[in-house]
């Protein structure tokens, strides 16, 4: 697969790593989760190296090298050969001070006001990077998510005492901001993949990996949102305590990611999926 193929699959796989958190924000916290803390040393940026060049899922701790990091400086100027609003020659700040620039480059993104609505303002990167690496493991983080809470409920009907259906209007409340992720123009996307990608590879060697091997843990994440099953509707659900439960033990029991998508319901996570599929199968 060409350099261009995996930038544009990875960038799909950033915007779509973004919406999951807006879900996961709707939704109870699930109870068995590994959350990493992110730490906060002395500024070190990441020069961008060469990516993979095809799909395929490698395990964590195959991707836990010691990290290999560059001498601190005060910036990075990387050029991107993309169109405006992203410039032809962008200065990187330091990944502690990214956060403004992160905010401003996304304003200037097409459909980059949608998540800005939602996106918190401190450590944009650092948590996002967090959120990807726990998605490789099938889990989601309990704290530390990249966006603000946004107050919407998921939708039910009571069938008995603590026994509930998940309503249709449960999945097309965000049936309108699938159709953006799904629109999203492919070279915007992979302009800001890369030129975020500096920043994240820090990012994640923060957490005690290579940040060279970054881009392998984005599409591992990638693979497995594809290899989610779709569940058969209508989704029933039991509440033994304060938390919404499937009522099927075999979906209760899925990784926390698989069952994350599992509430979008069918009709969305099919379209997700065919989002990542398609561009795959054209590269």
């Amino acid at each position: 697969m060409k350099k261009s193929g995996v930038f544009a699959i990875a960038g799909v796989a950033i915007v779509t790593f973004l919406y999951l958190v807006y879900l996961a924000i709707n939704f109870e916290a699930p109870s068995q989760t590994t959350t990493i803390t992110l730490p906060m040393p002395n500024p070190i940026v990441v020069a961008p190296t060469n990516l993979r060049p095809e799909i395929t899922t490698q395990s964590p701790a195959a991707r836990a090298q010691p990290a290999s990091v560059a001498p601190p400086a005060e910036e990075v100027v990387m050029e991107s050969p993309v169109k405006e609003p992203l410039a032809s020659e962008i200065q990187l700040p330091r990944l502690n001070d990214s956060d403004e620039f992160v905010l401003s480059r996304l304003s200037d993104f097409r459909g980059g006001e949608m998540l800005l609505s939602f996106l918190v303002d401190d450590q944009i990167i650092r948590k996002a990077v967090t959120l990807i690496e726990n998605m490789t493991r099938g889990e989601i983080p309990q704290s530390g998510l990249p966006y603000k809470p946004v107050g919407s409920e998921i939708i039910v009907s009571e069938i008995d005492r603590d026994f509930y259906q998940m309503e249709e209007a449960s999945f097309t409340r965000f049936d309108k901001v699938v159709d953006a992720l799904i629109g999203f123009d492919g070279s915007e996307l992979t302009a800001l993949y890369r030129l975020f990608s500096p920043l994240m590879r820090r990012a994640y060697s923060e957490l005690g990996y290579d940040g060279d091997s970054f881009d392998a843990a984005v599409l591992d994440a990638i693979s497995r949102i594809v290899a989610v099953n779709s569940e058969e509707l209508p989704l029933q659900l039991v509440k033994p305590s304060v938390m919404y439960l499937y009522a099927d033990s075999r979906i209760e029991d899925l990784p926390d990611l698989d069952k994350l998508l599992t509430r979008l319901g069918p009709k969305n996570l099919l379209r997700l999926q065919s989002k990542l599929k398609s561009i795959a199968d054209q590269l």
